[in-house]
């Protein structure tokens, strides 16, 4: 069964907090709490993305908003569309470069293995042509 988890930049320290999402209804304001911690913390609903459920070739958890980079250099942005998540590589970020990410990871053959390089909120530079 796959983990369902998600994590999103905390408003106090916009360092990432990890664990279940709780949105307050007609309100802008999202937490996320980690079970084992009685408290919840606030982060900015535009940084929250769920966990993948795949790894990448270091076995990294994959979440959405993950940017990866192939050996050959390019880069892709990890999106959640249609009920799947996929990859979206960087040189075309438009609806025909989606490619659905377990099918990437089950087919590639010339050793492009997903590599976690950073994130859109993180590193918005890495979105720049490679």
């Amino acid at each position: 069964m796959r983990e369902i988890k998600f994590r999103g930049k905390r408003i106090d320290n916009s360092e990432f907090a990890y664990g279940f999402y709780n949105g307050i209804p007609d309100s802008n304001i999202v937490f996320i709490n980690d079970k084992s911690e009685v408290d919840c913390s606030p982060v900015d609903p535009e940084t929250v993305g769920q966990l993948s459920g795949l790894p990448d070739k270091h076995g990294t958890p994959i979440y959405e908003d993950d940017i990866q980079e192939f050996s050959n250099g390019y880069r892709a942005v990890v999106e959640f569309k249609n009920g799947m998540f996929g990859i979206n590589p960087v040189r075309n970020l438009d609806e025909n470069a989606f490619i659905e990410l377990a099918i990437y990871l089950d087919t590639d053959e010339e050793g492009n293995a997903l590599n976690i390089v950073g994130n859109i909120h993180d590193n918005p530079e890495l979105l720049q042509e490679a």
